[in-house]
Parts: structure tokens; C-alpha cells; sequence
């Protein structure tokens, strides 16, 4: 006979559907299948597993999560320069700072602008103007952060040229000074003739003698020139016909304007004597004697026969005075120049005296 089980049928059905396990009540009743194995009740083994899967699957993507961030912050580690973007113009960003200058050259230009000005420093970022003294640039141009192109408008004196941008203005400095120099003026040229042959030692008086680039007697160059200061200079005489020149000084500025005050005379004739005064004097000698004629024009020597005279002085190219040495009889007084040497007559004859 078989084992029959009485059991409740909603309590059976509710445990089915729920997943728990079910308990069966019954009467065991001996049979002649007493040796069968016994019925295994369930025991939810199954819903166990599923939970322990699923912590399984977390903690195998939290370990990946974790290995994957470890790798990534190596990388960025050793080898930043992959992990950056790379570097464009349209991506870059610049700080402004105050604006600075370090050097301006020419540090000198004429009194009537025009003179083009670079400006060395930093900052010309957003330049919105260009300043010489409190006068603004005829015109500019921004090279670059450290560089500018300035047009100097007219002005006088000496100045600070100033940078202004949105980020404030160059501070005055001997590093930004500027000078306006006056056009060159003549006031006078000494002497006022010299000869044909040149190599007068000219001394010429005036103002803007600044940055002179040539000496001109007419249109010929001087032989040579020094500049003592932006009032004085000498130049010394090229060859050139007889006539009379107009001395120039040619600088940055410009150039001197003709007039009466920086006329030069050339002399080609030789000197001669029209007349001496006194014309007699003791054998000891010490007479000055003035000396009347022309052409006393680079007046090399005065001789009173063959001997020299002590001292001369050539007052103009019409008259020297000189001071006898000791002699005796009747000599003649000589004027030696470039252009030649006086000849011996009755009007240049000196006579020495017990």
C-alpha cells in the first residue's frame, strides 16, 4: 500500500507560488515499499544563488571601474603631453600688463615732425594712442607686443613719448625722452675769403648743428669738418674758381637757407701791396707794420726781406699787420699765399735804421 499525504491545498498552493518551502502533513503507514527513499522537501537553494551572482557581477565592474581609473591616472602621469589638446593661436590667452618703454630710436628729430620713431618695450597691447609730449603722433603702427612705429608730429624742446593702452600708460623715463632739434641756421661764417686753391680753416657760427652729415662751399664738398657743438663748427675750404659761394650745413633736420651771413669768397689772384706803414724802423727791429693791398687770402708767411717777421695778424684781405725782426739796409716786405707771392716794387719797401 502506498504512503497517502493529507495536507492543506491552499497552504500548498500559497507556498508554491511564494517560493517557500512547503510542509506536508501526513500518516505514515507501513507498506511493502517501507525501503523507498523518502521525499526531499525543497529548501530555496535556488534564490540563494541568484543573490550571491549578483554580488559577484559588482564587485567584478567595481574592480574594472577601479583598474580602469588606475590606468587612466598613469597615463596622465608619464605621458601628459597626450592627454593635452594641442596648442593653436585661436586658442590662447594672453594677461595685459601696464605698458613699458625700454628704448626709442632716433632719440632725436626735426622741430617739424615727420621723423619716423621705434619704439622698443612692452605691454603695446590695445594701444589706443601715441604721445609726444602732449601731442599725438601723426601716425603709428603696433608691430608687435614689444614693438611700435610712431610718425612725430612738430613740436619743440625735449619730450617723453608716451604709450597709452586700455591697461594704463608708460611711465616717464630717460628711456622714452625725446629731443626736437631746429633746422640748422648760419649766423656767420670767419673768414670771409679764402683762396682758389683751398684749405681756408673756416669757423662757421650758428644753431641745429646736430647730426651734420656734410659741409658745402656752393655745391662742393669741404675737405673735411669738425663739429664742437650744435652752435659751432669748422670746415675747412675745397678747391674751387674765384667767385663767391654760399656755405651749407646739410643735417637730418634739413638743410641752412642762403643768405649774406654764410658767404664765402674765393680769391685766385696773388696778394699784392699797395702800401706799408711805417715804412722804416730800428736794426734791433719790434716795428709793427700794417701792410695795405688785396688778396691776403691764406696768408702763409710775411717776410721782411729773408727773414720772417715775428708775429703777423691778417686783419682782412686787404691789410696784415706785422712785427719787424732785426735787420739792416733797404728790404722788401713780401706776402706769401696760395695763389702766389707778392712782388718786390717801390710801395712794399722798408728801410731798418740806426
Amino acid at each position: 500500500m502506498a504512503t497517502c499525504i493529507k495536507g492543506k491545498p491552499a497552504d500548498a498552493d500559497r507556498g508554491s507560488q511564494s517560493g517557500n518551502p512547503v510542509r506536508l502533513h501526513g500518516e505514515k503507514r507501513q507498506s511493502r515499499f517501507s525501503n523507498a527513499s523518502p521525499v526531499v522537501e525543497p529548501t530555496g537553494s535556488s534564490t540563494v544563488d541568484q543573490h550571491t551572482n549578483l554580488r559577484h557581477i559588482v564587485v567584478m565592474l567595481s574592480s574594472a571601474l577601479l583598474i580602469m581609473s588606475l590606468v587612466f591616472a598613469v597615463v596622465l602621469c608619464f605621458a601628459p603631453e597626450a592627454a593635452a589638446s594641442p596648442l593653436h593661436a585661436h586658442d590662447q590667452f594672453a594677461y595685459a600688463a601696464v605698458p613699458r618703454i625700454t628704448s626709442v630710436d632716433p632719440r632725436m628729430g626735426s622741430e617739424y615732425g615727420g621723423t619716423t620713431v621705434t619704439i622698443r618695450g612692452s605691454g603695446f597691447v590695445r594701444v589706443n594712442r601715441v604721445l609726444f609730449g602732449n601731442v599725438a603722433a601723426l601716425s603709428y603702427r603696433v608691430n608687435n607686443y614689444g614693438q611700435i612705429t610712431a610718425v612725430s608730429p612738430a613740436g619743440s624742446g625735449t619730450v617723453y613719448i608716451t604709450v597709452m593702452t586700455r591697461d594704463g600708460t608708460t611711465a616717464a623715463s630717460p628711456d622714452n625722452r625725446f629731443v626736437y632739434v631746429a633746422a640748422p641756421r648760419i649766423a656767420s661764417v670767419e673768414p670771409r675769403m679764402g683762396s682758389g686753391y683751398g684749405g681756408t680753416v673756416v669757423t662757421i657760427r650758428g644753431s641745429g648743428f646736430v647730426g651734420v652729415s656734410r659741409v658745402l662751399f656752393g655745391t662742393t664738398a669741404a675737405r673735411s669738418y669738425t663739429v664742437h657743438n650744435s652752435l659751432l663748427l669748422t670746415a675747412v675750404s675745397p678747391a674751387h674758381s674765384g667767385g663767391t659761394v654760399d656755405v651749407r650745413v646739410i643735417t637730418f633736420v634739413g638743410t641752412t637757407a642762403a643768405s649774406p651771413r654764410d658767404q664765402f669768397t674765393y680769391v685766385t689772384a696773388p696778394p699784392y701791396i699797395t702800401s706799408i706803414s711805417p715804412r722804416w724802423g730800428p736794426e734791433s727791429g719790434g716795428t709793427w707794420v700794417t701792410i695795405h693791398g688785396r688778396g691776403f687770402v691764406d696768408v702763409q708767411r710775411v717776410l721782411f726781406g729773408n727773414r720772417a717777421a715775428l708775429s703777423y695778424r691778417v686783419d682782412s684781405s686787404l691789410q696784415i699787420e706785422a712785427l719787424s725782426p732785426a735787420g739792416r739796409g733797404i728790404v722788401y716786405v713780401t706776402v706769401i699765399t696760395p695763389n702766389g707771392t707778392v712782388a718786390a716794387s717801390h710801395a712794399n719797401q722798408y728801410q731798418y735804421i740806426r
